[in-house]
């Protein structure tokens, strides 16, 4: 199933709405954010947490080293794949300055991390990443919808050929198959964007993922013969990449594409919250079609529908609008249409 197109022109500008606080929606969500303490920076469990993953990535390559040229190093390449996987998390984090308070830190920590440690770029998926959150699911604006091998919405199927016609159709039985590529996905194209001209520090950028593949290469065809290195190469980038989609991709689940028309503004910032609902809800083949961003509980606009019924929700966190016909959930207080 793919999403919905909500165009931007059947959302509510700020003037149509009443009862509203003053500010932008995300000054609001942010503000309660704020007060609810989710936005506290937590130095002691960073410390913790990045100590962990610091010491398992040395237990790694440890074990790689006595092991040598053996068919039990495909057992270090899975638990390296999971190390992987947690300093992609730790270069989010750092990039969303969730570790340090000012800003030269956390970019410190987010070039080795990401740069030297993991093998992709942290200013060009730091770009990307900024990006996606100003306009999440906006077809014309967030980069992580562009239409290239995966198609996100019926209009970039209808208009696919090719490969991405094959695949749209068939993404969700490809979701697991196509995340085995996602670690060389994101090398491939941190190396191409060192040539951006939004790139800040090409050069610098460009020496650290240089000795991070000369060291990874490099160790991997010292050590093991030819054949077991490329299966070394094949089991902890593919288990990297179906680990790190896995992570990622259920809260990006539950969310219309947002079709730009007459130049209007999205409501993207109250786009977000319902992701980790459907999630939650969704059974598990849908949950691998959200590389299609598919829902199977709600797909909310920002009007409701004459055909929803109130339901009361004593904890608020459940949506409580529900549609007569499809018997589906929508987010409270936020207006939205239920999905059909």
């Amino acid at each position: 199933m793919v999403n919905p197109t909500v165009l931007v022109e059947s959302l509510p500008t700020r003037d149509q709405e009443t009862g509203r606080a003053k500010g932008s929606d995300f000054s609001e969500l942010n503000r309660r954010m704020a007060d609810a303490g989710l936005l506290r920076r937590r130095p002691l469990y960073y410390t913790a947490r990045f100590g962990v993953v610091a010491l398992a990535l040395a237990a790694g390559v440890a074990a790689f080293l006595v092991l040598g040229d053996s068919w039990s190093q495909l057992f270090v390449a899975v638990g390296l794949a999971v190390v992987f996987g947690q300093l992609g998390l730790a270069a989010h984090d750092l990039a969303h300055r969730q570790v340090f308070t000012r800003r030269r830190p956390s970019e410190t920590g987010g070039l080795l991390v990401a740069n030297l440690l993991l093998g992709m770029s942290y200013g060009w998926w730091m770009n990307k990443h900024t990006r996606h959150h100003a306009n999440p699911n906006h077809e014309e604006k967030d980069p992580d919808v562009s239409p290239d091998i995966l198609v996100w919405s019926r209009r970039q199927a209808s208009k696919a050929t090719g490969l991405p016609r094959f695949v749209g159709k068939h993404q969700a039985a490809l979701f697991f198959p196509l995340l085995t590529l996602e670690g060389l996905n994101l090398s491939f194209n941190s190396f191409k964007a060192l040539r951006s001209p939004s790139m800040k520090r090409p050069v610098l950028e460009g020496t650290l993922l240089v000795a991070h593949f000369v060291l990874y290469f490099g160790g991997l065809f010292a050590v093991l013969s030819p054949g077991k290195a490329l299966a070394f190469i094949a089991v902890h980038q593919g288990l990297f990449g179906i680990y790190l989609g896995s992570v990622f991709a259920p809260n990006h689940k539950g969310m219309p594409m947002i079709e730009e028309a007459h130049g209007s503004t999205s409501c993207a910032a109250r786009s977000s919250p319902p992701a980790t609902y459907a999630a939650a809800s969704s059974s598990t083949r849908s949950w691998a079609a959200s590389t299609t961003r598919s829902s199977t509980t709600s797909s909310p606009a920002c009007r409701p529908r004459p055909s929803a019924r109130r339901r009361s929700s004593p904890s608020g966190t459940a949506p409580n609008w529900v549609s007569r016909t499809t018997g589906r959930g929508c987010w409270p207080r936020t207006g939205r249409r239920c999905a059909t």
